[in-house]
Parts: C-alpha cells; structure tokens; sequence
C-alpha cells in the first residue's frame, strides 16, 4: 500500500480547496443573468412601441431577438448549477418540487453536450 507523505496530503488538499475559486466565477454569472433581463426588458419595449407600424418582417426579428436572448439566459442557467454542482458542492434545495429533474445528474460530458446543442439552436 502506497504511503503519503505530508506533502503529498498537503497538495492534495490545497488542489480539492482549490474548487473554491470558481465560485465567484457563478456569482459573476448570476450576475450577467440581470444583464441579460434588462438586455430581454429593453428588446421588448423597443418592439411594443413600434407594434402598431412596424412590418411582420420587423415583428419576425424582435421575437428572434427576445428568443437569442432567453436561450442565452438558460446556457446561463445550465452553466451555472451544473457547474457549481460538478465542480464545487452539491445544490442542497432540501424537498423542493421546484428543482429541475436534471440537476445531479448532468456530468461534464452532458454539460458539453447541452451546451453544443444551445449554441447550435442559436
């Protein structure tokens, strides 16, 4: 049986800790959330004002736009739990109906492949 020097045990748990930093890297991303709703807010607006005249070409594009946005605001999402669950600590939401069936489930390798299939839906 392989025996561990102190050293060993010491790097090991500094690289295990060192999941940590990417914590503010989620907060940065719930952040950029806001920024997105107030990018999807604004859209909507700017497409409600001009309703009355605007052209069904102008309507087509406004919704494409407000529907860029919403799927980039679910990568967000998906990016976030399912990293911060991968990476960092499991998501303690206790009994709650609420959280999404995939949670807990999604590995890396499915990460990459939601995240393959959003950029191609958009």
């Amino acid at each position: 049986m392989h025996q561990r020097n102190a050293f060993e045990k010491l790097l090991e748990f500094s690289l295990f800790k060192s999941r940590w930093l990417l914590a503010p890297f989620y907060v940065g991303l719930v952040l950029s959330l806001v920024m997105l709703l107030v990018a999807f807010v604004g859209e909507l607006v700017h497409g409600l004002k001009g309703l009355l005249t605007a052209t069904p070409e102008q309507i087509i594009l406004a919704t494409l736009g407000l529907i860029d946005l919403s799927l980039a605001a679910n990568l967000v999402v998906i990016v976030i739990f399912s990293g911060y669950e991968n990476f960092i600590s499991k998501i303690d939401t206790g009994n709650s109906e609420d959280r999404p069936s995939w949670m807990g489930t999604l590995d890396f390798s499915g990460l990459k492949m939601k995240l393959i299939g959003s950029i191609v839906a958009i």
